[in-house]
């Protein structure tokens, strides 16, 4: 998925909501290509990056769903 073009972008954006879908709460999702580890929490809509550095397009997918990206540290 290109998701720089609106198509593209439009298709990442239902595949990560089918996919929060999915997962429980406070569930975590790994992405073995940038090592690293979210955790969707549905009630605050908050994906908490809990293990790596991010992937910058991965946030831009999650904002784009009206979801926040926030650091592990934020929680404590």
């Amino acid at each position: 998925m290109n998701i720089d073009t609106p198509e593209g972008m439009e298709d990442a954006k239902r595949w990560l909501i089918d996919l929060i879908g999915m997962m429980a709460d406070r569930a975590p999702w790994a992405i073995p290509r940038s090592g690293t580890i979210y955790e969707f929490d549905k009630v605050h809509k908050t994906a908490w990056l809990v293990h790596g550095a991010g992937d910058p397009d991965t946030h831009r997918v999650i904002e784009a769903i009206g979801w926040r990206v926030a650091n592990e540290a934020e929680r404590n």
